[in-house]
């Protein structure tokens, strides 16, 4: 048994040396840390998704009463934003032709004009569209925000109320005010007014758009009132703000009747944010979040399509309806691999940040402090590539390609340098655990040893001996004891 052990504890002790040795062998030399400008980095990507969308707009005409005049305003998906881009590769419709216009706040729309639906008819128009969407969460440096310019065109639009956006509505300034009070910053009042909204307002379905005030006063509303609300607020205690109309869909959905609205606000020094009250999104939007109409529509009202004629019965007996369906599908951008790469950089670049949250959750940082920050530092310079990637892809879709390009190759050398010292840090502990357990086995065995040892020791025989003598003496002499005898 003995020699088990101590077999068994070199075992150990040589298998833990040997796994230490060869890790530091092969360990690299730290690399010279390539510092990024981190401040520089305006948002993450977080997500991405290439689809189909199919917009399916039907008015019916259920009356006995021709419809005449009618014109149908449908927005069409534009791509005046980085995260976002949307070709419309298919149209069709049951009758009439159409036309392109646009509106002062750049808003494009596609219209139907005379349209005629006499008793019974349908009429029907599809839209679809190949679309390259992004999930982006949007890094705010509050040390880099500074004051509006107050005579600019952005600040002038934004700032000033609307039928539905009641800034100047003394309810909503006071509200504002008392919200907002004790901010350190423009960012933290947005952030203030948003975390008011979504506790103020709860969720009802609401057939009428009834605005910021109504919002206000009730409490309750769709993503309309969220929204209307929330820009109101932000316009109250001047912020720029405006509103976003279009889709939204759960990540498991790919098929919708309603449309979806949200907001945004915005920094100086920044440029837009996105914030999604109604879906609780603050400095974020996902990647199945589509824009079809921003700012104030000149045009139609807040929605995904609008209908109104000259003759005919009254518009509440008009039947309309939508659907509108998301799907997976890949397609090819500008003729390139573009979005293939787009997707596995985003991919790779997610894979990588998993791994770096691994790797300090596991203390890896303190371990290999020079190539852990390497490693982080190549991360941040892809995602600064895949920033620029984003921010070109549109105006300059050679630049954007490199810079896609590079985001990827980055992404990969830090997933494969994080997973490689994460690799070591498990060496290092199994080749310590392995030490650890040699030295105990090494400790046991020589206690083990020693009461051996004491158990052998001449004194401890002797007194033995004696114990046993005197038992067989009082064995070889036992005690005579008178007979009991009962008494009569």
């Amino acid at each position: 048994m003995c020699r088990e052990v101590k077999w068994t504890s070199k075992l150990f002790l040589h298998f833990g040396a040997l796994v230490l040795i060869v890790l530091f062998v092969l360990l690299p030399l730290p690399q010279a840390i390539q510092t990024q400008d981190v401040s520089m980095l305006k948002y993450d990507v977080s997500s991405a998704f290439s689809g189909q969308l199919t917009q399916t707009i039907q008015l019916e005409n259920p009356t006995y009463q021709e419809i005449l005049g009618g014109r149908l305003f449908v927005p069409l998906m534009m791509n005046d934003t980085f995260h976002q881009y949307a070709v419309l590769d298919d149209l069709t419709s049951t009758s009439g032709s159409s036309t392109i216009v646009e509106d002062v706040y750049g808003n494009t729309y596609i219209c139907w004009n005379n349209l005629t639906l006499w008793p019974g008819q349908n009429f029907t128009v599809t839209l679809s569209y190949q679309v390259l969407s992004f999930g982006i969460h949007c890094l705010i440096n509050s040390d880099s925000i500074v004051n509006y310019d107050r005579n600019s065109l952005v600040y002038a639009k934004y700032t000033q109320p609307d039928e539905l956006v009641q800034s100047n509505a003394s309810e909503i300034v006071s509200k504002a005010q008392s919200i907002t009070e004790g901010a350190a910053n423009f960012h933290d009042e947005v952030f203030k007014i948003y975390s008011y909204v979504t506790s103020h307002m709860h969720y009802t379905s609401e057939v009428e758009e009834r605005g910021a005030l109504w919002a206000l006063a009730n409490g309750t509303g769709d993503c309309s009132e969220y929204s209307y609300l929330f820009v109101a607020l932000c316009r109250a205690v001047g912020i720029p703000a405006r509103l976003d109309v279009g889709f939204a869909f759960r990540p498991s959905e790919e098929s919708t009747v309603k449309g979806h609205m949200w907001a945004e606000y915005y920094l100086q020094n920044y440029g837009w944010v996105q914030v999604d009250p109604t879906w609780n999104l603050f400095d974020s939007i996902d990647e199945k979040h589509l824009v079809t109409l921003k700012s104030i529509p000149e045009i139609m009202p807040y929605a995904n399509y609008y209908f109104n004629f000259t003759n005919g019965p009254n518009s509440e007996e008009v039947k309309d309806s939508q659907e509108v369906t998301f799907v997976n599908s890949p397609i090819n951008t500008s003729g390139s691999d573009f979005e293939r790469e787009m997707l596995t950089a985003v991919k790779t670049l997610g894979a990588a940040r998993f791994a770096v949250a691994i790797g300090k959750a596991l203390g890896i940082p303190l371990l290999f402090r020079t190539d852990s920050a390497f490693a982080e530092q190549t991360l941040a310079a892809s995602e600064l590539n895949m920033q620029n990637a984003l921010e070109t892809w549109q105006t300059q879709p050679l630049t954007a390609h490199e810079h896609i390009l590079e985001a990827q190759s980055q992404a990969t050398e830090a997933l494969r340098k994080r997973w490689t010292l994460i690799s070591y840090a498990f060496a290092i502990f199994i080749g310590t655990l392995m030490a650890i357990l040699a030295a105990a086995s090494l400790i046991l065995r020589q206690r083990s040893k020693s009461v051996k040892q004491d158990s052998l020791h001449p004194s401890n025989m002797v007194k033995s001996d004696n114990t046993k003598s005197s038992r067989t003496l009082k064995m070889q002499n036992p005690v005579q004891r008178k007979p009991y005898r009962v008494s009569r």
